[in-house]
């Protein structure tokens, strides 16, 4: 038997992690090759070894027709990396990790069993999200914040050069995510606390605090987020009205949902680089430019530097800043006609006149150094926005010049400049070829797939890519579970928001009005995963499969309630 003393312990130990999720550092705590772990890995391990030597000791077990399903996904992501065709150790590393979430499941199942546990966990999953949030806020504010979350993160997002609000997060879209799920917590937990206390500060604390997550959401430019967080806070309030708790649940989604529809729209008005970014999938049309240059060919001497004019026209949706942090300006870079070898990537900067809108065009006297090496070369213009990108590394357009360099005049001292790099093409492959490279995976491998987490190892043969960025996702949760466990492991999936579903279904009305309102806040944390799941992956990032298994799990334990079952009896109770 559990003593009370211990289940105040686990419930301390759950809220402190739920309160750390979204800090993850950058430097792993622990690392054993080939066993590497972060913090917030070591406590959820931590988390795991204390809950089975807890059901050892206990002989008994908490278990619904959910914790099959989760069981029965669980052996197929085993068994589908056992069997991958490609990368299989790489596959099985990655089945370890889901057994990791899935295990934080069963935790969180057994160790909240009642309304008031369950308010505790929602509440350090609210701290955690306001503390992450207002990082991002500050984030895009300051370079002193900013150059302090690196150690969260291997760099900031840029979209165009601008910064996009990550907090504590390596991505955006990552941020984005997390946000969007612990939102209608934040606000479920809100108005439980105001219920039972009677006393509606609550309530304005979390609808305040939700105020500043939902900027961070915003400044994250993620558009699926933004959709879905609208549409999550649309079926909340539906939900709510519908199951007719009177709890104030559906006026909170009232608030916060017109609060996302202003900060949306001033958005939009404010910042033309944020209303690109919702009018196109990624930020590779931003670096669109025309370039006529005045003369064809030339002839040059050696180190000299001279001044040439071309006409740049912005082709892209964006405009380009003439001036502050990352400018875009006019460059080039030398090239030998044959062999396509770069001689000299850095060419020299010319600040454009004033800012160009898009489709606006300017005449520029660029600045030249003609390299010190003598014969046929070729100048290739390009735009470069600094500190960002190359034009031509994301799809921009070049213009080149046909430069015959001649010998130095006399006395004139020349330095050969060495080439700094190559040019290369860092350009994405959009969703639909991604989502068409996983169709086409799961055809090649209809039942068990390529191998848990092996898409991003193999995506780029089926696109004619020989070398590919290993980094990239099929960017939706569903894409990538039909290339990577094949049909058996989506079907498998899909499992358990199904028995999700049965289990609320079954239990809705042994649950009091009061822990309804943290239901419907669960509910819908999981919903928000759900639809941004149709155009995102994000369970390879502990922060985001930490807390959509934490959801899942207390949902599942606040419905069930205090049913254990013996280990020779183990069976389905809801």
């Amino acid at each position: 038997m559990i003593t009370r003393r211990a289940r105040s312990l686990q419930l301390i130990a759950l809220a402190l992690f739920a309160a750390l999720l979204p800090f993850e550092l950058k430097t792993p705590l622990v690392t054993l090759d080939p066993i590497v772990l972060t913090n917030v890995e070591v406590l959820l391990y931590a988390l795991i070894v204390w809950w089975i030597v807890g059901v050892l000791w206990a002989r008994r077990v908490h278990w619904t027709l959910v914790h099959s399903a989760v069981l029965t996904w669980l052996i197929i992501q085993f068994v589908t990396a056992f069997l991958a065709p490609v990368e299989r150790a790489a596959a099985l590393k990655f089945a370890l990790r889901s057994a990791g979430g899935a295990a934080l499941f069963f935790i969180a199942a057994d160790w909240i069993r009642s309304g008031r546990r369950a308010a505790w966990i929602m509440s350090a999953v609210a701290i955690g999200v306001m503390v992450s949030a207002g990082a991002g806020l500050l984030e895009v504010q300051s370079d002193v914040v900013q150059a302090a979350l690196l150690c969260f993160k291997t760099q900031a997002s840029l979209v165009g050069g601008q910064l996009r609000a990550s907090g504590t997060f390596q991505y955006a879209n990552t941020a984005a995510m997390y946000w969007e799920a612990a939102l209608p917590v934040l606000i479920a937990v809100g108005v439980w606390w105001s219920i039972g206390r009677g006393q509606r500060r609550w309530l304005a604390l979390a609808l305040l605090a939700g105020l500043g997550v939902i900027e961070a959401i915003v400044l994250s430019a993620s558009r699926a987020a933004v959709v879905s967080t609208a549409l999550a806070l649309g079926i909340m309030i539906i939900a709510d009205r519908a199951s007719q708790t009177r709890s104030g649940l559906a006026r909170s989604g009232v608030v916060s949902l017109s609060i996302l529809g202003v900060l949306t729209g001033v958005e939009l008005i404010v910042n033309p680089v944020f209303a690109a970014r919702l009018r196109s999938e990624n930020d590779d049309t931003w670096f669109r430019a025309r370039l006529h240059p005045q003369q064809s060919e030339f002839s040059a001497a050696a180190g000299d530097l001279i001044t040439t004019t071309l006409v740049v026209t912005n082709t892209s949706p964006r405009p380009w800043l003439a001036r502050g942090q990352r400018p875009v300006h006019v460059s080039y870079h030398w090239i030998q006609p044959h062999s396509r070898r770069v001689l000299i990537l850095d060419g020299e900067r010319t600040p454009l006149p004033h800012d160009l809108a898009p489709g606006e065009a300017a005449i520029v006297a660029a600045f030249v150094k003609v390299p010190s090496v003598t014969g046929a070369w070729l100048l290739q213009w390009d735009m470069v926005q600094e500190d960002v990108t190359w034009f031509s590394e994301r799809g921009g357009a070049v213009a080149e010049v046909k430069v015959q360099v001649v010998p130095a005049r006399q006395n004139q001292v020349s330095v050969i400049v060495p080439a700094s790099g190559q040019l290369k093409d860092t350009t994405s492959p959009p969703r639909l070829e991604l989502w068409r490279a996983g169709v086409q995976m799961w055809l090649s491998h209809p039942f068990l797939g390529v191998g848990p987490d092996n898409f991003r190892h193999t995506y780029g043969p089926y696109l004619g890519q020989a070398t590919f960025d290993d980094r990239i996702t099929a960017n939706s949760w569903y894409v990538e579970l039909l290339a990577t466990t094949g049909a058996v492991g989506l079907l498998s999936w899909w499992l358990i928001p199904g028995a999700v579903i049965v289990t609320v279904r079954r239990q809705w009305r042994m649950v009091t009005q009061r822990d309804r309102v943290l239901v419907i806040g669960w509910g819908t944390a999981l919903l928000a995963f759900v639809l941004h799941g149709l155009v995102d992956y994000f369970m390879e990032f502990t922060p985001t499969y930490g807390l959509f298994w934490l959801i899942a799990g207390s949902l599942v334990g606040l419905l069930a309630g205090e049913h254990d079952v013996e280990f020779a009896g183990t069976a389905d109770r809801v």
